[in-house]
């Protein structure tokens, strides 16, 4: 099953968005990201798998503007693990908050999917193409490599935030002249519009690999609507990836969801999702989801799993 599934969407190198950038740095010690566990197997029987993943970290500011970023992100899945850690010190400068040391990648900050979390195993899958190359690098067990770069968050009093990101990395068999320039951003608008992008370029000698992302996501009252389409290529040769999805929420408890995920060329069948999220305790939620692979005839992909967001 494992095998099966981790074949069908990784492309290229060798995985909601967690709130790194903050419009206000309050001091003392801020969490914020999630964890996770699910279980996922196919519809017409046969073993189940168990997932567990998560985006989490702290700021903690010291007073007198300065203070300190962590961040872990990571999986577990079947005996196959791997873990990324992020450590920079920070510099509050009004709006703008500059961070040196090991970083996120500012392209993961702002824009995701609604499949990573509703899917979390599809949502590892794809992730070489929503999250940055360098979180990838970072994240796989083989490359023994480290990033390193420089970071600046910002926000207005408009409505938009962006972040914005410079690296390199260390370790491994990753080139030494390997840099990238990330950068993403959100503008919400009064009216419940919401608009994200992000660019992710990273080189290597001669080759370079590009991604990009734009989103927009709307609110209808209970109803909330969103498009989100990547952009993934090399040298020119690009794939184009979209997910249209749609939510209805019955109470600031229950929300059910409908969403489609596909590919301008045939990478893999498009992916049809029913989802269902129940929140508890504030933080907490289950949710459970249904996919169905096009083409696939009956069969399908069932997920249940457990969250809690800090």
């Amino acid at each position: 099953m494992k095998r099966l599934l981790l074949s069908c969407a990784i492309i290229g190198t060798s995985f909601t968005t967690t709130a790194f950038a903050q419009s206000a740095y309050p001091e003392g010690f801020s969490p914020y990201g999630y964890i996770a566990v699910s279980s996922f197997g196919l519809t017409d029987g046969g073993d189940s798998e168990t997932l567990f993943n998560g985006d989490l970290g702290f700021s903690w500011d010291f007073g007198g503007n300065f203070g300190i970023d962590y961040s872990m992100f990571g999986f577990h899945l079947d005996g196959d693990s791997a873990t990324a850690h992020y450590l920079a010190l920070a510099y509050n400068f009004g709006d703008l908050r500059f961070s040196v040391g090991a970083p996120r990648a500012a392209f993961d900050q702002y824009g995701s999917l609604r499949i990573q979390r509703t899917v979390p195993i599809f949502g590892l899958e794809l992730g070489s193409i929503a999250y940055s190359t360098i979180t990838y690098l970072d994240l796989s067990s083989g490359s023994d490599a480290q990033s390193y770069g420089l970071r600046l968050d910002g926000s207005s009093s408009g409505g938009l935030e962006y972040a914005v990101s410079v690296h390199g990395v260390d370790g491994g068999s990753v080139p030494s002249d390997l840099t990238a320039i990330t950068a993403s951003a959100r503008y919400t608008l009064a009216s419940d519009l919401v608009l994200t992008g992000g660019i992710d370029y990273v080189t290597a000698g001669s080759t370079s690999l590009e991604k990009a992302k734009l989103g927009v996501s709307k609110a209808f009252g209970q109803f909330d609507a969103a498009l989100n389409v990547l952009f993934y290529g090399s040298s020119g040769d690009h794939v184009t990836f979209y997910e249209l999805s749609g939510a209805y929420n019955f109470s600031e408890q229950l929300s059910v969801g409908l969403g489609v995920f596909g590919a301008s060329e045939n990478v893999f069948a498009d992916l049809y999702t029913v989802d269902a999220t129940y929140r508890f305790f504030d933080r907490a939620s289950v949710f459970g989801s249904l996919t169905q692979t096009e083409g696939s005839g009956s069969d399908g992909i069932y997920t249940l799993g457990l969250r809690y967001d800090f």
